[in-house]
């Protein structure tokens, strides 16, 4: 019984959200001056910046070390505390970023990530022409550890392509991770619209995007990104089974995620993971367990 009322507590929350905060939030409108940089573009990055300038200052760095080809990159600033214009002064650094303020966050915890992403889809790239985007949706904390092309992102031509994952075993449909996530919008006849909400049919963030777009796909004809954990807090400081401190993930051995990267967990070793995170980085030297 007890089970029972704690699942349809989360189905009332999750609906509430989901169907009528959300949506009042996301009517919310973006500069129109930022609409008009997107429309101009072909090829997009979006990283969703929290609470961390080093970090964007560090991403906007690595891909313009290691991505070839003519790209924007939208940075939507969701963090939840005073940063001084730390992020906005990084990202006028350089003229092919396009900084937006998220409106004022809602301070829904698990939830903020997903309304973050809605917002700059709905308010910015779906206000555009958005099936003439390559759109490539990255964390904040994840890096490229080789160079590669913009277009082989898309290994081969495919119209999307990510990580692929399922929050339980016994959810239903899939989806991509939001962290690693690229999508050919010019290969979609009907305009193509996001929903990175969780779901309690479906699974963590960006789950909801099955009924959007990935129920629309033979999954058997893609290819994914394979995922490998890499242990980089070695000895006395690595905490026992805690992933957020000790471990960064390796995709298709060429884009790390640092795990974690906001510190949201409050690690005192967090300096110390990023420090030799970002020396693997720069070595491109790697052996996932």
């Amino acid at each position: 019984m007890k089970k029972w009322i704690i699942h349809k507590w989360k189905v009332l929350k999750s609906t509430f959200i989901n169907k009528i905060l959300v949506p009042r939030y996301l009517k919310r409108k973006a500069n129109d001056e930022v609409l008009k940089k997107i429309e101009l573009s072909s090829c997009v990055f979006v990283t969703i910046a929290f609470n961390n300038a080093e970090l964007i200052k560090r991403q906007i760095e690595n891909l313009l070390e290691n991505c070839e080809g003519t790209y924007l990159h939208l940075i939507v600033d969701n963090s939840n505390k005073k940063m001084d214009g730390e992020i906005e002064d990084v990202c006028n650094m350089h003229s092919h970023v396009v900084y937006v303020r998220q409106p004022s966050a809602m301070k829904l915890g698990a939830y903020d990530h997903s309304v973050a992403l809605n917002w700059a889809c709905y308010q910015i790239l779906e206000k555009v022409h958005i099936n003439n985007l390559k759109i490539v949706f990255l964390d904040h904390d994840i890096f490229l550890m080789k160079k590669i092309e913009f277009e082989s992102i898309f290994h081969g031509g495919q119209k999307v392509w990510g990580y692929s994952c399922r929050h339980e075993p016994q959810k239903k449909g899939w989806y991509l991770w939001p962290g690693l996530f690229a999508i050919d919008c010019t290969q979609f006849e009907s305009k193509v619209h996001f929903d990175f909400m969780s779901s309690q049919l479906y699974g963590d963030t960006g789950s909801m995007n099955y009924e959007t777009i990935f129920c629309k796909l033979n999954k058997s004809e893609l290819a994914f990104s394979d995922r490998k954990n890499l242990r980089i807090m070695p000895g006395e400081k690595a905490l026992e089974n805690d992933n957020q401190k000790n471990l960064v993930q390796i995709f298709d051995d060429t884009w790390m995620h640092i795990i974690g990267g906001s510190n949201w967990a409050k690690s005192e070793n967090f300096d110390e993971k990023l420090k030799r995170a970002f020396a693997l980085i720069e070595a491109n030297d790697v052996e996932p367990d």
